[in-house]
């Protein structure tokens, strides 16, 4: 049931950018509303790496600051209803060096949540190669670099 609903989620992003998309079927609209309606965990669907965050939506994309610059993890999910999951969390280090760690504490709540945004910033102070992974338990689900300079 998980993999579809991811399926479903991952194929509506990928199809958002026409600007007529598809309706999808039947069978996945019910599992999703099944998923939404009776689920346990969240389901990560968009997370970008950017220099700032504001009003709960990033501002840009990057892979390039100066040092002494921000860089924040944002991430979106959605949540079922009357949902808990502590699961994930992001990680921020150089090398393998762990810098930060946030873990996302998520919650549903009685009416779920299609939207749950949350983010992490981090300052980064001297050149180098850095790497931010968003991890569900002790699994990688998304890594982006990030190069100081």
């Amino acid at each position: 049931m998980k993999l579809l609903l991811t399926l479903l989620v991952m194929l509506t992003l990928a199809t958002a950018q026409d600007t007529k998309m598809a309706a999808p079927s039947a069978d996945a609209t019910k599992a999703f509303i099944e998923y939404f309606n009776t689920g346990s965990d969240a389901v990560l669907f968009d997370a970008k790496l950017t220099s700032k965050v504001v009003d709960s939506m990033p501002t840009d994309e990057i892979t390039e600051i100066t040092a002494g610059s921000v860089v924040s993890i944002w991430v979106k999910f959605m949540m079922p209803k009357n949902s808990t999951d502590n699961s994930y969390k992001a990680v921020f280090k150089k090398g393998d060096t762990t810098l930060k760690t946030k873990t996302f504490e998520l919650t549903g709540g009685e009416w779920g949540n299609m939207g749950y945004r949350s983010w992490s910033s981090k300052g980064l102070h001297s050149a180098g190669a850095y790497t931010v992974e968003i991890l569900k338990g002790e699994t990688v689900v998304k890594t982006f670099n990030v190069t100081v300079k």
